[in-house]
């Protein structure tokens, strides 16, 4: 038995789904980012973000947990950002080289943007219906 079209296409818009997802870097797990006042569990904080997030963020992690007491309150109060910025671009980056035109066209819009936001919405949602469209092109082309 030969599987229809519609499952076919249902079978690899999932598969591409979570693959796309797969590409987006993992944004830092902090859980604070007022420091606590407790050296021990500020170091814990860092570390726990340290182990999920993207390189640049790790980096900056690291360098805090290898430091001082006051390197690591620091880091939990904004030692984080200027790192997570740029893993969320890189990120970005990775979905405009991989995706579709209009997937490429939108990433390239958050990258250019003024707004500071921009990026992150991108990451959080903005890249679903452009890959969507691609998706669809994609499809279309092949029919």
């Amino acid at each position: 038995m030969r599987p229809s079209s519609g499952r076919v296409l249902i079978v690899l818009i999932a598969v591409l789904a979570l693959m796309s997802a797969m590409l987006v870097a993992p944004r830092a797990a902090r859980a604070d980012t007022t420091p606590a006042g407790d050296p021990a569990y500020d170091r814990a904080n860092v570390a726990r973000v340290w182990q999920t997030a993207g390189p640049m963020v790790r980096a900056a992690a690291e360098q805090a947990l290898l430091g001082s007491d006051a390197d690591i309150e620091t880091f939990v109060a904004s030692g984080w950002k200027d790192a997570q910025k740029l893993d969320d671009q890189a990120a970005v980056q990775r979905l405009m080289m991989q995706g579709g035109d209009t997937e490429r066209t939108a990433a390239k819009a958050a990258l250019d943007s003024t707004d500071p936001q921009a990026v992150g919405t991108f990451l959080a949602s903005g890249w679903r219906t452009p890959w969507e469209t691609d998706l669809r092109l994609r499809i279309k082309k092949k029919e």
